[in-house]
C-alpha cells in the first residue's frame, strides 16, 4: 500500500511538471525546432512509457541511493534511457 500511495504522489508530480514543460515552458521551442517530425501522440505507448519509468526509479533508484547524489543521477539516468528504447519500441508497436 506504500508502494502505491508513493508511486500516485510520483504520477501527479511528474505528469504536473512535464505538462508545465511540455504545454508552457518549451511548447514554443519544440514547435519551432522541431515542428515538421512532431506527429499524434501515442497515447498507449506514453502511457505505459510513463508506468515504466515511473516504477524504475521507485523500484531501482531511490533504494539504492542512500542520499548520494551521483549514484541517483547514474541510475536515474540509466532508467530513463531504458525507458526511451521502451517509448520508441511501443510507439511504433501500439500505432
Amino acid at each position: 500500500m506504500h508502494f502505491l500511495k508513493v508511486f500516485l504522489v510520483t504520477l501527479v508530480t511528474a505528469l504536473a511538471l512535464d505538462g508545465l514543460w511540455l504545454g508552457v515552458v518549451a511548447k514554443g521551442i519544440y514547435q519551432k525546432e522541431i515542428g515538421g517530425l512532431m506527429g499524434t501522440t501515442g497515447w498507449a505507448a506514453a502511457i505505459l512509457v510513463y508506468v515504466f519509468l515511473l516504477v524504475g526509479l521507485l523500484l531501482f533508484v531511490v533504494p539504492k541511493v542512500g542520499g548520494d547524489l551521483k549514484q541517483a543521477l547514474l541510475w536515474g539516468a540509466v532508467i530513463c534511457g531504458l525507458s526511451a528504447v521502451v517509448a520508441t519500441y511501443m510507439d511504433k508497436v501500439l500505432r
